[in-house]
């Protein structure tokens, strides 16, 4: 029984640790608010934020297959992460700003749309 006990106690942990690690603690001010919880959000903002700030990424609704492509773009052009970490970026996105009511997500919008990946510098 307390071997049991034991086990439930170490799968709880492993299973909850996950959802600790993507919330800031209590009474900590979250930089990014606008990126609701999820997996893959700390990963969003280590590797977006070392090319434009994390507005760029949350005013962004596309479908699934547009966020693949545009995470491909910018792993194409610089952003530092593994595959692994590329497909988290991707699901969380997709899963986070899916595509506004009546818009299509096809294609990104704003001051992503006017980045220039070459210099990595947002055009008005």
């Amino acid at each position: 029984m307390t071997r049991l006990c034991v086990l439930w106690c170490v799968l709880a942990t492993l299973l909850a640790a996950p959802l600790y690690a993507q919330t800031p603690p209590a009474g900590v001010t979250d930089a990014h608010p606008g990126l609701p919880p999820g997996p893959g959000r700390n990963i969003v903002i280590r590797t977006c934020s070392e090319c434009h700030p994390i507005e760029i990424v949350t005013q962004q609704h596309l479908a699934a297959d547009a966020w693949q492509k545009l995470v491909n773009l910018m792993a194409d052009h610089g952003a530092v992460a593994t595959k692994s970490e590329l497909e988290q970026i991707t699901a969380y996105l997709a899963e986070a700003f899916p595509p506004l009511p009546g818009d299509a997500g096809a294609s990104p919008q704003g001051s992503c749309a006017g980045c220039d990946l070459r210099t990595r510098a947002v055009t008005p």
